[in-house]
């Protein structure tokens, strides 16, 4: 039997599954970078210039890449 590997990834894990003759490995690498900002649930606010208390997307997401890049 040949070896098979299967790779999944996301922001917080990375997942890797080896099957071979030997049987089954399974190793999870967790990320210890800081889940991205967002909104609670989804929920939007009803308060008024919320907005303007909130960091713009490009400065979110550009300390969220450094962090990635970091670790």
């Amino acid at each position: 039997m040949k070896t098979t590997m299967g790779l999944w990834i996301d922001h917080r894990k990375a997942v890797i599954v080896k099957v071979s003759d030997r049987g089954e490995e399974t190793i999870v690498m967790e990320s210890k970078v800081e889940k991205q900002p967002g909104r609670f649930d989804g929920v939007r606010s009803t308060t008024p210039y919320e907005s303007q208390k909130v960091p713009a997307d490009g400065k979110q997401d550009i300390k969220f890449a450094d962090q990635l890049n970091s670790s």
